[in-house]
């Protein structure tokens, strides 16, 4: 049987092969929240607290938006600190901030356990950085360089002095209960906001505690959580419970505002300038009070900020070439359109977890409900269920060109398949927790929690076999394998096999048009990819949690939690970054590299400048070799192919097959043999440039590979397609391998000269052994209408050689092929 190669497949081998990085950006999700606009216009999440500064500029705190807003006297708003993402380097869930004389700004860093002093230059430090907070709360400064925080989960009051010096003032003795706000009078006492006794406490600054508000005698209080002074001593509460503002007065406490009208949501903290003018906390707004009459909007819009996203976890493409997101914090299904607007495509009853979307151009869209245990279809917008409701935490999508639907039945242990008429089936899982059934039917194999689907350019279907730390891959024919990961948690690997390389609960797989497996290793916060010869390698992702990386390398980027995956069809990766927010695209950046090249700097002012060395390779293994007659070879240099080139084997001229700056690809002539050495001479312009002496042999075999000389063969199944973890070669079938330095044929070959009927063959034996066990050599000679390939057709050894990722060895005569070579075998 002969399979004529095709050159772009080949590719030389990859003796001119490009090694792919890929840069990141953030293509969803970032917004600016509106700085540097009307602070009206802006968009803010819940506004826990507020601080007016010496200036009369307005700071709030941003909890949920992970960030510090400053609005300055004119209106205008900007972010103080924070990145909007959650984070130690950043702000995590900011509840209180507040301003001394100087103009510090102080942030109880709630979600970091610690407060955070930010100089009016905008340096920034952690005060007492080696005390741990459980609660920080809320904060207020004193005149005395004292800073006072509020310990909401602990139930205490601490007093960081100026040395940084920790000290408790107010805790069990108080019985104190998730003290919020804070106030300091004129004469150094401090008021607490005791929330969850609803009352106000205070200790004079002798230590002697009372109660101040809420207690016998006074108004009821629901929960009061902010606290300040206005210019004239009086006490304002807010009550988060009552939705109300108090005003404490030397005469008694009365409603301020929330009654007429009322105030629209819970009232988290309360502030005043030096004018007397009130700022209110009212939850995704400011508002501001002065004198009679209502309040008015200071701060926030109230309304979503359209740019944002709330835990994106599941992407899907269309056929147009939008993204789809399943938005689960949001509860909704929104599309990023090719302009790079964010629409909302679907929310509402009955959705109520999205956390798996999928798009198929005729049947519409497919949405996974995961708390909702049902899995929907859209049809004009009206939703549909699909597939009854037998579903159990539905986790992953995928559609195949047949129309049918994969879903990952998360907590049933099972993929089922949904076909276009509607009717379940199960593809694998037995529905019983745990690892078990590579190389048996899928259906009676054993899952746990599979969370990701897809399916490949074959119709395999692939499943991120999450609770085992695995991807799983069911042929056509319903035979699962495992195609990487080890069954233990860890991160290990790369750079080799991807089945003994370790994943921590991956939770999305998707594949491209060239059969490489793309994961979401989502608790190792990376991307990883596993080639077509079975090598995984991370993408992108340092490992740590955290956001960081946008507009440089992906692989110094980081991620939290990355949770699907979307390929473009042009390159590009998007990434459900879920804990960050946002959806992050890997686009393609090539940085060509060779196989070790000799680097001389040429002589300044040479038209032909010399190269001081020069290295010879086998052009499939891309490793130093002996010469064999009519064998493929590539030599390296710096500036080795500039100019008019001319190459010279003991003399004998020979014509290049390519020729690059730095690399040469040639083929050795056949009169080389019987002799133990042979002397290389590129030259240009009739001027020599490098010369080298190399060793000579009867052969030389070497097996082509994807890439880089190992890994992977460059080998077709019996159908023509490429032999790849993904698309492995049943056991007994014929598969096709090539490779160059068999030596001499018969008939002889001519060097530079396709081989044409009759085929040439080697002159010496030729042997094949896969995993150890011989293979039949059904076929091997010069593969037709190439100089210096060799075509070997085998066939695999049957059903007593075990399946998987096998190596291969070429023999001819007494020499064999490099090691490191492997085949795909089911």
């Amino acid at each position: 049987m002969l399979i004529r190669l095709p050159l772009a497949l080949l590719s030389l081998g990859g003796v001119l092969h490009s090694e792919q990085g890929y840069s990141i950006s953030t293509a969803a999700g970032n917004s600016s929240g509106g700085d540097g606009g009307r602070a009206t216009a802006a968009h803010l999440v819940s506004v826990e607290g507020l601080a007016v500064d010496p200036g009369g500029r307005l700071y709030l705190a941003d909890a949920a938006g992970h960030r510090v807003r400053r609005v300055s006297r004119d209106g205008v708003i900007t972010t103080a600190a924070g990145d909007g993402l959650p984070g130690a380097g950043g702000l995590n869930t900011p509840y209180g901030v507040a301003v001394d004389a100087q103009g510090i700004l102080y942030i109880a860093d709630y979600g970091n356990g610690r407060v955070r002093a930010i100089q009016a230059d905008g340096k920034a430090r952690t005060l007492a950085p080696d005390f741990r907070f459980v609660g920080p709360h809320k904060v207020a400064a004193d005149g005395n360089g004292n800073v006072y925080v509020s310990d909401w989960d602990a139930n205490r009051v601490y007093r960081i002095d100026s040395a940084g010096r920790v000290t408790t003032v107010m805790g069990e003795t108080a019985g104190l209960r998730n003290p919020a706000g804070l106030a300091i009078d004129r004469d150094g006492a401090v008021y607490v906001a005791d929330s969850g006794n609803g009352v106000v406490r205070k200790m004079t600054a002798a230590g002697v505690i009372t109660t101040a508000a809420g207690g016998p005698g006074s108004p009821a209080l629901g929960a009061p959580i902010g606290l300040a002074f206005d210019p004239a001593g009086n006490l304002m509460i807010a009550d988060a419970g009552l939705r109300r503002i108090f005003r404490l007065t030397g005469a008694g406490m009365s409603v301020y505002a929330g009654i007429d009208p009322p105030l629209s949501g819970p009232t988290r903290d309360v502030a005043v300038d030096g004018l007397g003018y009130v700022y209110v906390a009212d939850g995704r707004q400011v508002v501001r009070f002065g004198g009679a009459g209502p309040g008015v909007v200071y701060a926030g819009s109230g309304t979503d900020d359209p740019e944002l996203l709330r835990a994106p976890i599941g992407l899907a493409m269309e056929a147009g070439g939008s993204l789809l997101i399943a938005e689960e914090g949001a509860r909704r299904v929104r599309r990023l359109t090719g302009r790079g607007v964010l629409e909302t495509v679907y929310e509402g009853a009955p959705l109520t977890d999205p956390v798996a979307v999928a798009a198929h151009s005729v049947l519409g869209l497919r949405i996974a409900d995961h708390q909702g245990n049902r899995v929907i279809g859209l049809a004009a917008r009206s939703p549909f269920p699909v597939g009854g409701d037998g579903w159990n935490r539905p986790r992953g999508l995928a559609f195949d060109a047949a129309g049918n639907l994969y879903v990952a039945d998360s907590a049933n242990n099972r993929v089922q398949r949904v076909s276009p008429a509607g009717s379940v089936t199960t593809l694998a899982g037995t529905g019983v927790q745990g690892y078990s059934g590579d190389g048996g039917p899928a259906a009676s194999a054993r899952l746990n929690g599979p969370s990701g689907v897809a399916v490949d350019t074959v119709g395999g279907v692939l499943i991120a076999d999450t609770g085992n730390h695995v991807v799983r891959r069911v042929s056509s024919n319903g035979v699962i394998t495992t195609i990487a990961g080890t069954g233990e948690a860890g991160f290990s690997g790369d750079g080799g096999a991807a089945t003994r390389a370790a994943f921590r609960f991956p939770s999305a797989v998707a594949t491209d048009a060239a059969g490489a497996v793309w994961v979401a290793d989502t608790f190792n916060h990376r991307v990883r990819r596993i080639g077509i010869d079975g090598v995984v390698a991370t993408v992108a992702g340092d490992g740590l949690p955290g956001f960081a990386g946008d507009g440089g390398p992906a692989l110094r980027a980081r991620f939290r939690f990355p949770s699907s995956l979307a390929l473009d069809g042009r390159g590009g990766v998007y990434v459900a970054d879920l804990d960050n927010h946002r959806i992050r695209l890997l686009t393609p950046v090539t940085d060509a590299e060779q196989p070790a090249p000799v680097r001389a700097p040429p002589e300044s002012g040479a038209a032909n400048p010399p190269v001081s060395g020069m290295a010879v390779w086998n052009a499939a293994s891309l490793r130093p070799s002996s010469l064999a007659p009519g064998m493929l070879l590539l030599l390296t240099g710096e500036r080795l192919g500039e100019g008019q080139i001319e190459l010279r084997f003991d003399g004998v001229r020979s014509i290049p097959a390519a020729i690059e700056r730095d690399q040469i690809l040639a083929q050795a002539p056949y009169s080389i043999a019987g002799r133990r050495e042979v002397e290389l001479e590129v030259s240009a312009g009739g001027v020599a440039r490098a010369r080298t002496r190399v060793p000579a042999a009867p052969s030389a075999p070497a097996l082509f590979t994807i890439a880089r000389g190992t890994g992977q063969a460059l080998a077709l199944n019996a159908d023509g397609t490429l032999n790849s973890v993904g698309n492995a070669a049943a056991r007994g079938s014929l598969l096709t391998l090539y490779a160059t330095g068999e030596g001499l044929t018969v008939p002889p070959s001519v060097e530079g000269t396709p081989a044409r009927e009759p085929l040439p063959r080697p002159a010496l034996p030729v042997e094949v052994t896969v995993g150890g066990h011989p293979a039949e050599v059904v076929f091997a000679a010069s593969a037709p209408g190439y100089a210096g390939l060799l075509q070997i057709n085998i066939r695999l050894p049957g059903i007593f050689s075990p399946p998987g990722v096998r190596p291969v060895v070429l023999r001819v005569g007494g020499a064999a092929s490099q090691e490191g070579v492997t085949i795909a075998v089911q």
